[in-house]
């Protein structure tokens, strides 16, 4: 009985939506006597229902969708702009949830295994092992089977606060963009998705490990921050490796014994034109013009020997060190780049769960 009930109050939403349309957008070219019809009709049925006496509503909508499909069937909308706006209405708001609420995403890479785990190719021939993006084997020209397809996960958008979007879509194009309040701000330990400083048109996922204004070292395997060993449980599983000056080809950040602070909102740096590796991105990314001449640094035009930093960063580092390229190579990940908080995987059905 409840079925048919639910089934009767959606057909008669259906017919006064469709009345209302015509009424609204066919009102010149109905004949005032149909009008006055289609009116009275739309006014029963709602009369109807808000009485609650279903025959009374059965009968009721019966008259008024014989209208609908007699008299006023040339009036209705047609079939193709119904669909055209429901699809418009579903891609608006796959739009929208991708956008604010959550996002998924696919691992290619093995930076984060085992919490996370990337595609895997093998050779059937030789047994290796071959990156997301290798099609045959190198060795022997086997094609590569794929042994793991990449785990899918789901990202939270919205707990860093919610931005509109901050660059036009597929490109590295950035635009202005407005943030609702945080939930909460990222925490040490935080899986998140961020644009890769270097091309902000592809996404990453690490593992936070230093906040802002924060000196931080790799020592024996752990993460010193201010000189005190700090993590999560997830973190103390890791051993963090610190890498080799010519394994990065120029500045690094995680060589053996070296300290370095992550920089913070409203910190002052120097603007020395020797140092302009450090310094250049960071004043950029406050979305600065930025131009060096005969010696000096100007600001949006304006002579400057420091500046003061308008936002976070954030220093992010893949479970899988010794295999990941992540701020120990690149530096550190910008407040704004920020997308969301991994959550949940849920592709393959076997590592279906929570991710932390």
């Amino acid at each position: 009985m409840r079925r048919e009930e639910r089934r009767l109050k959606k057909q008669v939403r259906k017919a006064l939506k469709n009345a209302r349309w015509i009424s609204r957008h066919r009102k010149k070219k109905l004949p005032p006597e149909t009008r006055e019809k289609l009116h009275q009709a739309a006014a029963h049925l709602e009369q109807a229902r808000r009485g609650g006496d279903l025959k009374e509503v059965r009968n009721r909508l019966k008259k008024l969708v014989g209208l609908l499909e007699g008299e006023l069937a040339r009036f209705r909308k047609s079939a193709v702009r119904e669909w055209t706006e429901s699809i418009l209405f579903a891609l608006i708001m796959v739009f929208l949830i991708r956008t604010f609420i959550v996002e998924p995403f696919k691992i290619p890479t093995g930076s984060m295994t085992p919490t996370l785990l990337g595609v895997k190719k093998v050779c059937p021939t030789c047994g290796g092992e071959y990156r997301y993006d290798q099609s045959t084997c190198p060795r022997d020209g086997t094609r590569l089977k794929l042994e793991h397809i990449g785990d899918k996960i789901l990202v939270n958008k919205f707990i860093y606060g919610t931005k509109t979007p901050d660059r036009i879509p597929f490109t590295s194009i950035l635009l202005p963009y407005l943030q609702l309040p945080a939930l909460r701000q990222p925490r040490r330990g935080d899986i998140v998705v961020f644009h890769y400083p270097e091309d902000v048109a592809v996404d990453y996922v690490k593992r936070l490990v230093g906040l802002p204004g924060e000196t931080i070292e790799i020592r024996g395997g752990k993460i010193l921050a201010d000189g005190r060993e700090v993590g999560t449980p997830e973190m103390e599983k890791i051993h963090y490796e610190n890498v080799s000056p010519n394994l990065t080809g120029g500045p690094a950040w995680g060589l053996p014994g070296q300290r370095f602070t992550v920089p913070a909102r409203g910190m002052v740096i120097t603007l020395d034109p020797e140092n302009r590796w450090y310094w250049e991105d960071l004043v950029r990314n406050d979305g600065r013009e930025l131009e060096i001449r005969d010696g000096k640094v100007y600001v949006d035009g304006q002579p400057r020997s420091s500046y003061t930093l308008g936002q976070d960063y954030y220093y992010v580092l893949g479970d899988n060190t010794g295999n990941s390229r992540d701020s120990r190579y690149w530096g550190f990940v910008p407040e704004r780049y920020l997308q969301g908080n991994v959550f949940f995987k849920y592709w393959p059905p076997r590592r279906w769960g929570t991710v932390s």
